[in-house]
């Protein structure tokens, strides 16, 4: 074990001594050199003095400085030492004879062939390292922008996560699964046939707010029906039957009374609610419709505490008045599809809802109007973006006797979204029939949904075919 020990320091000094040149500065190369061949000079004259370059001996010690220095530094070390014994051997190192004697030609010419030899190992060693240095360099630099990207990525995956927890969901997936469920269990037309939707479809409206909103416990009852008894529940504690208890609702809360008088979602938020006389509620939510008709109450007793906030209660509010305008058609789309009787129905209904929605501030919304020549090809165009268009995208095919047309209505859009709308149509049509088809071929128009009435912003949208006519 001890000589194991020995072993290991030897090695590690001889790796230790073998460094790169470059890390040794030349003014300390150059008095490395002197010393060491003085040293070996010197040592050699010391054990023979009759023969101080140990031309005679079974080793030749001086050599020994070349070589170390050529294999520590490379070649130019030892040809520096080689140079410093030619001198001691000139300059009359070889004792006391009288004369120089014969050149030792073949001392030398191995000497200086072995330090050359170390010398261009030591050199492509080196070159070597370098080489591994630069690139463990490049990689650890690598490593560490890896590490700092890692590191932000994960603080932005935090963020994200934590943002996830308290807003799960987007206006935008609130909406879309809303008008699901109203396709899905013909909400419109059953309310149209029965006065009112069924009591599973308002559950399923509830628990859609539970899903989107953060409502732990709410009941949705209808007015006017003279009664005070929900027509859904959720959230409540089974009763002594073992069956949820539905609360009727309070008329004489104060917040009841405030969203039934000023036709506005109520919550203990705003001020002066909740303050003058408590409430059981902490939030009530009127079904309004676009023309101011109150259909029902949503009463939330419980909500998530991250939930109350000014997002959430825009959600609601969104959900409810679609719901509203869902159950009832306003007399504007009503007007709109009498006016204009090739508006398809489905088109005219989510206009009329959006406009609501976008008038109470809640959601923006775009009509968008692309011209077509009337050929072949503006046919096909107008077609391709009916089947592009998105889930909750409204598309009207129109078609003249010098044009096709399409208008497309783009729910919760603003004008950036709107631009990179257009661009996305324009860039697939000119991947279709070639560059600059949509630059030649195409007429843009946008209008936002702004104003109340449905029948003359649609003419506004449509107002550049009157020019093609």
């Amino acid at each position: 074990m001890r000589f194991a020990y020995h072993l290991h320091w030897l090695r590690a000094a001889l790796l230790a001594r073998l460094k790169p040149a470059e890390q040794s500065a030349v003014s300390w190369v150059a008095l490395e050199t002197i010393a060491l061949t003085g040293l070996m000079l010197a040592l050699s004259r010391w054990i023979d003095p009759a023969d101080p370059l140990a031309q005679q001996a079974q080793f030749p010690w001086p050599w020994f400085a070349p070589l170390l220095l050529a294999l520590r530094y490379g070649v130019t070390a030892g040809l520096g030492s080689t140079c410093m014994i030619l001198a001691w051997w000139w300059l009359g190192g070889q004792g006391d004879a009288a004369a120089f004697g014969p050149f030792p030609k073949l001392y030398f010419l191995g000497g200086l062939i072995a330090t050359m030899l170390a010398g261009e190992f030591a050199g492509n060693w080196n070159i070597q390292l370098r080489r591994v240095q630069e690139t463990n360099a490049y990689l650890y630099e690598r490593l560490r922008r890896v590490s700092n990207q890692y590191y932000l990525m994960r603080l932005s995956h935090d963020r994200l996560e934590h943002e996830f927890l308290l807003k799960p969901t987007t206006m935008r997936d609130a909406l879309a699964s809303l008008k699901t469920l109203i396709d899905t269990r013909r909400m419109g037309q059953q309310a149209a046939t029965t006065g009112w939707i069924a009591e599973a479809d308002a559950e399923s409206f509830l628990r859609l707010l539970a899903q989107f909103c953060g409502v732990e416990e709410a009941g949705l009852y209808a007015l006017p029906n003279g009664r005070n008894e929900a027509i859904a529940y959720v959230g409540s504690l089974p009763g002594p039957d073992a069956k949820p208890v539905r609360p009727n609702m309070n008329q004489d809360d104060p917040m009841v009374a405030h969203a039934l008088e000023n036709h506005l979602l109520t919550h203990l938020s705003m001020d002066g609610i909740g303050r003058r006389q408590p409430s059981e509620y902490q939030l009530v939510a009127p079904l309004l419709t676009a023309d101011d008709r109150i259909l029902g109450l949503i009463t939330v007793k419980r909500i998530g505490f991250f939930a109350l906030h000014e997002e959430t209660l825009v959600m609601l509010a969104a959900l409810v008045g679609y719901l509203a305008d869902s159950l009832a058609t306003p007399e504007s789309t009503r007007k709109l599809r009498e006016g204009t009787p090739d508006c398809p129905a489905e088109f005219a209904e989510e206009l009329g809802r959006l406009l609501h929605l976008a008038n109470a501030g809640k959601v923006e919304s775009w009509l968008v109007l692309q011209v077509f020549h009337n050929t072949e090809r503006g046919a096909d165009t107008i077609e391709g973006i009916r089947r592009m268009r998105r889930g909750l995208d409204g598309v009207w095919l129109l078609t003249g006797e010098s044009y096709h047309a399409v208008l497309t209505l783009l729910p919760m859009t603003n004008d950036a979204g709107v631009d990179g709308y257009i661009e996305r149509i324009g860039k697939w049509a000119d991947d279709l029939y070639g560059q600059n088809f949509s630059m030649q071929h195409r007429t843009i128009h946008t209008e936002p949904l702004l104003g109340v009435d449905p029948a003359s912003l649609v003419r506004k949208a449509l107002a550049p075919l009157g020019d093609r006519t």
